[in-house]
């Protein structure tokens, strides 16, 4: 283990592997192993060690979720949501698991599967905006506009400093030629002048927190470290997005005005940063 933590693999995977002829039914032992070979980036090695600890503690979540990671890095997306989802089955708290699979269904345009993660992810994290946000994005993106409208103002009467979620709320009365807008527009106007475009990163807490993907887009500041492959795999299916709109799909007459770019470019803004870095 010193070894391992001075970032000596050679030598550390030589103790480990000395250890596991020694206690060759070890589950603590070969996750060492695997994680090891992880860490030198020898995927193939790695996985093959996943899978034997897997038959030594299959309804480990940790393990099913590192496998499951592992296949978000080789691109087999089926398998990884096969694992990802194995482990969310024994273990439905794990926030990396929850984004990756909602984003798995976003992927798929299944925003009904897509919105029970970011629920529940909302339950786990009650004080966080960004996945409230989603819930009412999914449910924008699925046609259900009215179910997403009461989401956008239940989120802005709990956290009504947000400027992400009043921009949404002016964008989708908008959308639905509601007179509320102007009363929207104005808190958003207010909430701008107030903050005065220097709000990235302010304090701590929910408040510094929600305005991250709207604030970010005006200032421009450096982008944040690499999330784990699986967080990133999450934003990367996201942002790859582009499924039909509602409107489209149903052909009403009332949504379809909107361009094929103008409504991705919407959801791309609904979505962006709205996972965890």
């Amino acid at each position: 283990l010193v070894n391992k933590r001075l970032g000596l693999y050679a030598d550390a995977l030589q103790c480990f592997e000395k250890l596991h002829s020694i206690l060759r039914s070890s589950a603590e032992v070969m996750y060492q192993i695997a994680d090891i070979y992880d860490r030198k980036g020898s995927l193939q090695q790695s996985m093959e060690w996943y899978n034997i600890l897997i038959s030594v503690v299959p309804t480990d979540p940790g393990v099913l979720a590192r496998l499951g990671d592992a296949f978000v890095k080789e691109g087999d997306k089926s398998q990884a949501f096969q694992h990802y989802s194995e482990s969310y089955r024994y273990f439905p708290s794990n926030l990396d698991v929850i984004s990756w699979l909602g984003a798995y269904y976003v992927d798929c345009e299944v925003y009904e599967h897509a919105v029970q993660f970011f629920e529940r992810a909302a339950l786990i994290q009650p004080g966080e905006i960004r996945w409230r946000l989603m819930v009412a994005s999914c449910h924008r993106r699925s046609g259900s506009y009215q179910l997403a409208l009461d989401t956008y103002r239940a989120v802005h009467a709990r956290f009504p400093d947000s400027v992400e979620c009043l921009r949404l709320l002016v964008r989708i009365c908008t959308d639905l030629g509601l007179k509320e807008v102007h009363e929207y527009v104005g808190k958003l106007s207010r909430l701008e002048k107030e903050r005065g475009g220097d709000n990235v990163g302010g304090g701590g807490g929910d408040g510094g927190r929600e305005d991250t993907a709207g604030s970010r887009r005006a200032s421009g500041p450096p982008p944040p470290p690499p999330p784990p492959a699986g967080v990133a795999d999450s934003r990367a299916v996201i942002g790859a997005v582009r499924p039909k709109t509602a409107a489209r799909k149903a052909g009403a007459g009332a949504m379809a005005g909107s361009a094929a770019n103008g409504e991705e470019e919407d959801w791309t803004q609904d979505v962006e940063g709205l996972l965890p870095d």
